[in-house]
Formats: C-alpha cells, structure tokens, sequence
C-alpha cells in the first residue's frame, strides 16, 4: 500500500507519529515493506507543527503518481489546506481509485475538493459548527472515527490510531492485525500511577512538565500565571523553582526558546520574516527584530543572508 500523507501548516504531531508508526508496526510484524509512505505539503514548501516541528516534504504531490491512499493532516490552520492546484490533486486521485482520509481539520479540504460525496467524516470538536456552517449537505461527527468503503477519517488524538487499524484490516488477516493493535496499545501494560512515577508535590518534576508545556505553544506563547496554573504552582514560586532548574526566569527562558525556533525557520525556509515571527509568538515585526538582534547580534534578514546559504 502506497500513501501519501499530505501535511498542512500547524498541524499536529501526535496525528502524523500515530500514522507512521501504525505502518512501521505493520512492517515490522509481516516482515516486508508492504506499506510506504511519502510526506507531502499543501504547498510543497517545509511545513511546521503547532509544537514547532519543521518537516520536509519527501516529494512534491505534482510528481506522486498513483497513490493507493491519501490522508489529509491538518490543524488550527484549516484554510492551509485550500489550495486550488492540491484539491484539483485530490479529486483526480478519487477519479482514479485512491482511498482517502483526513485527521482533525483535514475534512475541510475533502470537502473542497467535491470528494466526500455521502461519507460522513469525523472532524475536531473545535471546528464541527464552522464545518457544519459551510458543508450543510455533509454529514460530520467529533467523535472517533467514521470510515466507509475507500474513505477514513479521525477527529485526531488517539483515534488516529483506530483509523489506522481499521484501514489496516483490509490488507491484513485477523492475527496480524491482532498482534500489530497488541504492539500499539501495548497490551498487558498498565499505567505508571502518580506515586510510582512522581510525587504531585515534587517541584522539580511539575518545573519540567512547565518546560515541556513551553514547547508546545511556541506559536501561542502562555502567560506566567496561565504557565504556574497548569502545574498547581503560584506565579512567585514557580519563577523560583524555575530559576533554580534553569538559571532564568521562566519568560527570559521561554524567549530564547522561541528565538531559536526562529533561527531554525529563518535556516531551514523562505518564508518572510512577518510569517516566521508570528510562528515564533511575536505579534510586532520589530519587536521580534529587535528580540533577535538582541541576542544574535544581526537582523533576522541580515542572519538568513549570512548564513541561510
């Protein structure tokens, strides 16, 4: 089975891992490569996760060839997905016999593309009303999956995983889909409880899930008070806490994050510098300039001519 994952603008992680490692499983256990995969983008250009995760596309969609499947990735940024060249894409692939599917917003540029026909599809809960707003004659759910003969969908989570597996039944016998569910879910496991893993008044530990929270809203950046609220910390003692496993403040520490983020954007796409700001968090141009400058040493036009090759 040949697939081609087509990946939008702030799209989720997770979704994408659950994809890949579904097929990856199901090599593993048949002992061959009888699922491929190629990462593609709306645009043909790199593509960032909302956690900040630059990919590069595999290939461009134009030069795909025939794909036995097709899944839409998308994210908060649905309308990244509309692009007129990729959904022209997307409808003669239907014509000409691929499966489709979609994780999270990606029903929207099925949608589109006039390929959805009667299939219901599962979309995040966030963006079920606009959906339904749009596409009245559509059937679409939050929950779950919904999959039909040719076509899959997930409102993204861990139902992408479900998803995969019920597409995954067409090609393998009962067994092995068994023991590839048992290698995903990791059957026989139970989860680590709080006081085996982690003392829920340990600072150190609730500092570091601070820190993994950083990373994932570099786009969105949080307040210290809304940072201090997801680990049950005061604003005062988090600072402290955060200064002791750090040696900074959380918001100085949380600005270079971004500005890194930054550089690697500026080292790794063409995109205009307004457009790589506003994936860092930075609202004002010249407030990210001068932010940049201030630890770089250069504009963020002057650093991508020098070292941007």
């Amino acid at each position: 089975m040949k697939t081609g994952i087509l990946l939008a603008n702030q799209f989720i992680m997770l979704n994408l891992d659950l994809v890949m490692d579904t097929l990856r499983i199901a090599n593993r256990v048949t002992g061959e490569q009888r699922f491929s995969w190629q990462i593609f983008s709306a645009d043909n250009h790199p593509v960032v996760s909302c956690n900040g995760f630059v990919v590069q596309p595999d290939s461009s969609w134009l030069n795909s060839g025939r794909l036995d499947f097709i899944l839409v990735i998308a994210g908060f940024e649905p309308e990244q997905s509309l692009r007129r060249p990729m959904l022209g894409w997307l409808a003669e692939q239907h014509r000409r016999g691929a499966m489709l599917g979609c994780v999270d917003t990606g029903a929207f540029a099925l949608a589109a593309a006039g390929v959805l026909d009667d299939n219901p599809v599962a979309i995040h809960w966030e963006f079920e009303q606009i959906f339904r707003e749009q596409y009245p004659q559509l059937q679409v759910h939050s929950d779950g999956i919904m999959c039909s003969d040719g076509f899959y969908s997930a409102s993204g989570g861990l139902s992408v995983a479900d998803m995969m597996l019920k597409l995954l039944g067409k090609y393998l016998d009962q067994s092995r889909l068994n023991e590839v569910r048992g290698i995903l879910y990791s059957h026989g496991s139970k989860p680590v409880s709080l006081a085996e893993n982690e003392s829920a008044s340990d600072p150190l530990s609730r500092i570091e899930r601070a820190e993994s929270h950083m990373h994932a809203t570099l786009t969105q950046p949080l307040s210290l008070e809304e940072l201090a609220g997801m680990i049950n910390m005061h604003p005062r003692t988090f600072a402290r806490h955060f200064r002791q496993r750090y040696g900074m403040t959380p918001m100085r520490y949380y600005r270079f994050m971004r500005l890194n983020h930054a550089r690697e954007l500026l080292l790794q796409t063409h995109w205009p510098v307004g457009r790589v700001a506003e994936l860092c968090g930075f609202a004002e141009v010249s407030n990210f300039s001068g932010c940049f400058s201030g630890v770089y040493g250069l504009s963020p036009q002057q650093f991508r001519q020098l070292y941007g090759g």
